[in-house]
């Protein structure tokens, strides 16, 4: 009993380091991202620079858009499911 309790906590702690590893990836992505595009708009960045930050090699942010729209979307399947009860 004490087993799976102690097994429990263990995944529940690995699964919240994980996620705020990710989430503080996540961050540094987003705030290098958005510095490249100031930089861009000020003239600091060239546009030969683009090569640094081609959004076509941006993986992690559109995984991060695509996981942001599914859950925008299961939410409003589920308002819509809780809609359909009253």
């Amino acid at each position: 009993m004490w087993d799976l309790i102690g097994y429990g906590l263990l995944v529940l702690i690995l699964f919240t380091l994980l996620a705020h590893a990710l989430h503080y990836h996540m961050i540094l992505v987003v705030q290098d991202y958005n510095r490249f595009r100031y930089g861009q708009r000020t003239g600091q960045i060239k546009w030969e620079d683009n090569h640094v930050w081609d959004e076509r090699n941006l993986p992690l942010t559109k995984i991060h858009v695509r996981i942001k729209e599914f859950f925008l979307n299961l939410k409003e399947k589920i308002r819509s499911i809780i809609e359909g009860f009253k």
